[in-house]
């Protein structure tokens, strides 16, 4: 049920989309980015090696790249003014972890090559929130998962201005608890599946009021 159409060839869907439905105030802008965005590390790239990171501000954005495995320890890791990216066989993951894009070029990108797994704290500022854009980004943003290994992607996936494109051959978030999205738009490719699971009972990560069942 969308307030803003929807594309593509009628036998894409089933069962027809429905296109007139009156658009719902936004649930997560008032969770807000954190205030304090001094940079703790500047154009960051890990490449081929086994490591783990610290949440903080990433300025210039976050690469993941020759198979490095790469295990994001627990907290809020914003992405400022940059891109986070894995791909040549990069592996990462993290539980109980928060990625806030703010900032000119802040999105994310995982090639087919890339294995992930994340999922969203438990509690906190952003407990339930896995990827929260800044609403007051530019619009159009676009945070792309073309992995082929993609099963947990458990929490809330908070885009408002931003496209969130699924491309990958394989099923994504297939493995997750629950998965919530809100994008400006959802972007899913001919081979893509995309799973939305809802079984909110079976994890201790919270779901943001205003979304799920609450």
């Amino acid at each position: 049920c969308s307030a803003g159409g929807a594309a593509g060839a009628t036998g894409n869907y089933s069962t027809p989309p429905v296109t007139d439905c009156r658009p719902v105030d936004d649930p997560l802008a008032a969770r807000g980015i954190p205030a304090n965005l001094a940079c703790d590390h500047t154009n960051k790239s890990v490449s081929g090696l086994f490591t783990s990171l610290n949440p903080g501000v990433y300025c210039g954005g976050l690469r993941i790249t020759k198979a490095a495995n790469v295990m994001f320890k627990p907290g809020v890791y914003v992405i400022k003014d940059g891109e986070l990216k894995s791909d040549l066989g990069g592996i990462v993951g993290g539980t109980g972890v928060s990625f806030v894009f703010t900032g000119a070029g802040s999105r994310l990108n995982f090639d087919p090559s890339t294995i992930l797994a994340y999922s969203a704290p438990e509690t906190g500022p952003y407990a339930g929130v896995l990827f929260y854009q800044d609403p007051a980004a530019p619009n159009l943003e676009t945070f792309e998962i073309s992995s082929k290994t993609a099963s947990i992607l458990l929490g809330t996936i908070y885009l408002p201005n931003g496209i969130f494109k699924v491309h990958s051959p394989n099923k994504v978030g297939d493995k997750s608890a629950y998965t919530v999205i809100i994008a400006r738009r959802l972007d899913i490719g001919s081979t893509a599946n995309l799973v939305i699971n809802a079984n909110y009972s079976s994890t201790k990560v919270p779901v943001p009021d205003g979304v799920g069942p609450n």
